[in-house]
């Protein structure tokens, strides 16, 4: 059995290494670092700044993947309502394609939409 540290670090838990005699692990090579204080924290900044575990970290880095920082929790309500105006937008085109005409209400609900699309993302991000 080993021990490993919980995402939060707060807590250790157990986690099985076998289970009725068998691997379950599928990453069975360990390999053990020895790292400098200046190393570990920025290491533990980078994981932090990725929203990842080291382990993870580590083996993207090795095959030579582009790390990104995690996005902030507010991009998913950003693309939420992103979605509710480019639906409302597709509803417009919809029923322009359908009919071949243009009013001008429809254009000014849609020059609208565009204005709020641009507002709202200015102002979250």
């Amino acid at each position: 059995m080993c021990i490993s540290a919980s995402p939060n670090r707060d807590a250790l838990f157990l986690c099985p290494d076998f289970i009725g005699g068998i691997s379950i692990r599928k990453r069975n090579n360990r390999v053990v670092v020895h790292l400098n204080d200046t190393e570990l924290s920025k290491l533990e900044q980078d994981t932090a700044t990725a929203g990842m575990c080291r382990e993870k970290y580590i083996r993207l880095a090795l095959m030579g993947i582009t790390i990104h920082p995690r996005p902030p929790d507010s991009y998913k309500k950003v693309l939420l309502q992103l979605s509710a105006y480019g639906n409302n937008l597709n509803q417009i085109a919809h029923v322009v394609n359908a009919t071949g005409k243009v009013t001008t209400d429809q254009l000014e609900k849609a020059l609208n939409l565009l204005e709020k699309t641009w507002d709202y993302v200015e102002d979250t991000l």
